[in-house]
C-alpha cells in the first residue's frame, strides 16, 4: 500500500481536489523508474473546454472535475500535463489521452 495513493471525498483519504491531483501525478513521475507500471483510475465528473491548439477531431479538450472546481480556474488536461515536469522517463507508459483537469 505504500505505493498507492488514493483521493476521495470521504472523508477517510485526502480529497481529490486540484492541488491533490496534480501533487498525485508529480509525485507518480518523480517516483516511477524505467520498467515500472502505473495505473491511474478516474471515477467523477468530467467536462469539455474548446480546444486549444487544435490537436482534437472533434474541437474539444476532455477536462477531470476536482472536488474544488468552483473555487479554481478551469484547465484542461494540457495545462495539467505541461506542470508536470519532467516528462515521464523512455519506456514509461503515459496516456492522460482522457483529459485531466478542470
Amino acid at each position: 500500500k505504500k505505493n498507492v495513493t488514493i483521493l476521495m471525498d470521504d472523508g477517510a483519504h485526502k480529497p481529490p481536489t486540484k492541488a491533490g491531483i496534480v501533487n498525485a501525478y508529480k509525485r507518480l513521475v518523480k517516483e516511477s523508474k524505467e520498467g515500472d507500471v502505473a495505473f491511474c483510475h478516474y471515477s467523477g465528473h468530467g467536462g469539455r473546454l474548446p480546444d486549444d491548439n487544435g490537436d482534437e477531431e472533434d474541437g474539444y479538450d476532455e477536462t477531470l472535475i476536482p472536488v474544488d472546481y468552483d473555487k479554481k480556474r478551469t484547465n484542461s488536461r494540457r495545462r495539467l500535463t505541461q506542470n508536470i515536469s519532467p516528462p515521464p522517463a523512455r519506456g514509461r507508459d503515459h496516456d492522460m489521452s482522457h483529459g485531466l483537469l478542470s
